[in-house]
């Protein structure tokens, strides 16, 4: 029996996620007439608590001395009840489906990496293709009054002829990239929403934290809970900028209008523009609609009481992921050959058979012989004392369950020891023995091995 660290993280996400998931919503319910930057810096809090609980969670119960000394066959050493209380709840798997369902999240993981490198790929490839000529005036001075208002210098406008619509790339050498449709486009409103959405995204480091996100989401992303962290990430990062833009450049009605404009080209079978609802976020976490609703009826909060809350939401997150990292399953892949034994269960095992155990019990003095009595040249005489041809290993109650017995015996059965369970009348115990053994020298050997593996035999 082996702990699979795989294993214990799938079965920890399964319900870890689903628990920070609530505390974030619970988080931004209470924020929702503050900031949406507040709100979207307590969804990516959340994205990464439920995946760094999970990960907090893969870990051993036992100390590992009693884990070396279960894995050679010897009792563990005796565990305080505290101790065993903190041992996480064990969650067993057969050997094939853990084996299955490691080998199935491996080629998961596989895939989503290989799915974000071919989005970085594309992305690299579009930033190839850009130019930095041929911009129009208008376009020259909506940008650099954009520039200005964000305070924004190390940032370049680009066209592409294979941009879908105006995106902003790059982590360090930021840029704007614009397709060559959208420079044709006559409304100084729909210009400015455009290029001041993507300055927005570099002055907030979109770029950085979105691939931040993106690399926490591809382990918890077989849980369909991840799915609703990952679409309030995207979802609360465009309406913080759709907020930035209307406090620097646009009034809301007017940024809201651009919205709309921009999406009914979208639906149009051939659009002026290209593709030009990706240049605001349209289809970036979904919720158009709910854009444009907090746009046109947001109104002002305390600065202040929104921040407490956002202090007490991330607070309450950290708490979440502590806890949940505590509560912890342990996920374990046994062989269907042998019983289920656990550290704990060993350490209870033997600390009542060593409550139990006496010291043995010397024979009685042989009696002197009659007097006058030499008997025989060479014989023995009928009262010297024969030792017994048994050692006792283990002593467990006959109404505790079989699989203990079972695999304290398989275990000295793979040590080599002949094994077997002696009742007697006088007890209720399940005396566990290594033997029998035909003479001395072979009972001094075993006694030897058994010392050597932990165990303090007694003689039967």
């Amino acid at each position: 029996m082996e702990t699979a660290s795989p294993l214990t993280f799938l079965v920890n996400a399964l319900w870890q996620v689903p628990l920070v998931t609530v505390v974030a919503a619970l988080a931004a319910w209470l924020l929702r007439h503050g900031p949406a930057g507040h709100r979207h810096a307590v969804w990516v809090a959340a994205l990464a608590a439920a995946t760094l609980a999970p990960l907090a969670s893969v870990r051993t119960g036992a100390p590992p001395a009693a884990r070396a000394a279960v894995a050679a066959g010897a009792p563990a050493p005796a565990m305080s009840a505290k101790a065993i209380a903190a041992e996480p709840i064990l969650v067993p798997f057969a050997a094939r489906t853990a084996r299955v369902l490691v080998i199935a999240y491996g080629l998961f993981l596989l895939f989503r990496l290989a799915l974000l490198m071919l989005a970085g790929m594309r992305t690299a490839r579009i930033r190839r293709a850009a130019r930095r000529c041929g911009v129009p005036r208008r376009v020259e001075d909506t940008w650099a009054r954009c520039r200005r208002a964000f305070g924004l210098e190390q940032v370049e406008l680009l066209a592409s002829p294979t941009a879908p619509g105006p995106l902003m790339a790059g982590a360090w050498r930021r840029s704007v990239i614009v397709p060559d449709a959208l420079l044709a486009e006559t409304s100084q409103d729909v210009l400015t929403a455009a290029i001041g959405h993507e300055l927005a995204h570099a002055k907030r480091h979109d770029f950085s934290v979105n691939l931040l996100c993106e690399l926490l989401y591809i382990p918890i992303a077989f849980n369909p809970v991840a799915w609703i962290l990952r679409r309030a990430v995207q979802r609360t990062r465009e309406m913080a900028c759709d907020e930035m833009v209307t406090a620097q450049l646009l009034d809301p009605g007017a940024y809201a209008c651009s919205i709309l404009s921009l999406a009914a080209a979208m639906a149009r079978p051939e659009p002026p523009c290209g593709n030009p609802g990706c240049s605001l976020g349209v289809f970036d976490g979904g919720g158009l609609e709910a854009r444009i609703r907090g746009l046109l009826g947001r109104r002002a909060a305390s600065l202040p009481r929104a921040r407490l809350l956002l202090a007490a939401g991330l607070a309450a997150l950290a708490i979440c992921a502590v806890a949940a990292s505590g509560l912890a399953l342990s996920a374990r892949a046994q062989n269907a050959a042998l019983p289920m034994l656990t550290d704990a269960s060993a350490a209870q095992l033997r600390a009542q058979w060593l409550a139990r155990t006496q010291p043995p019990i010397p024979p009685p003095p042989m009696p002197p012989p009659p007097p006058g009595y030499r008997g025989p040249a060479g014989a023995r005489s009928p009262l010297a004392y024969q030792p017994s041809s048994f050692w006792e290993v283990m002593a467990v109650e006959r109404s505790a369950p079989h699989a203990p017995a079972r695999a304290v015996m398989a275990r000295l059965k793979s040590q080599g020891f002949p094994t077997a369970i002696l009742r007697r009348a006088t007890d209720s115990l399940d005396h566990i023995v290594a033997g029998p053994y035909p003479d001395d020298s072979r009972l001094r050997d075993a006694k030897a091995r058994l010392e050597a593996l932990g165990y303090q035999p007694r003689r039967r």
